[in-house]
């Protein structure tokens, strides 16, 4: 059985000069049926993030957080990032085959690189059939 999805891409990206950021953000947020957080060091050292977008995805629980550059989160590991209020998300990171520690997509090349894609869009259309059950 085959099931298409529609994807329509939302960041930060599109808010006009002048607009109120986070007016934009919530908005974006509320009309979300996923959420999509590329996890990296950088990511989780803004404060609106972890203050205002996390919790707001977190309270909805319909997001994927999949780590794209391993390293210190604030002080936070890589396998504690339920710290920051990520406990309550799905932490997709890919595994390998032959390998005992999952890799953030950076540590991941080529071959590998590709089957954390593919690992990763499989993981999103899983939960969106999820959601749109429950």
């Amino acid at each position: 059985m085959r099931h298409d999805h529609e994807i329509n891409h939302w960041h930060d990206r599109r808010i006009v000069a002048g607009e109120c950021r986070r007016d934009e953000i919530a908005a974006a947020i509320e009309a979300s049926d996923f959420g999509l957080l590329c996890i990296t060091p950088a990511y989780l050292a803004s404060r609106h993030v972890t203050e205002v977008e996390l919790p707001a995805l977190l309270e909805r629980g319909v997001a994927i957080a999949v780590v794209l550059e391993a390293g210190d989160f604030n002080g936070v590991g890589i396998n504690d990032l339920h710290r920051t209020g990520i406990r309550d998300l799905d932490v997709f990171r890919y595994r390998p085959s032959g390998t005992s520690e999952p890799r953030a997509l950076a540590d991941c090349a080529g071959a590998s690189a590709s089957q954390f894609c593919d690992a990763l869009v499989a993981r999103m259309a899983e939960q969106l059939r999820t959601n749109a059950l429950g």
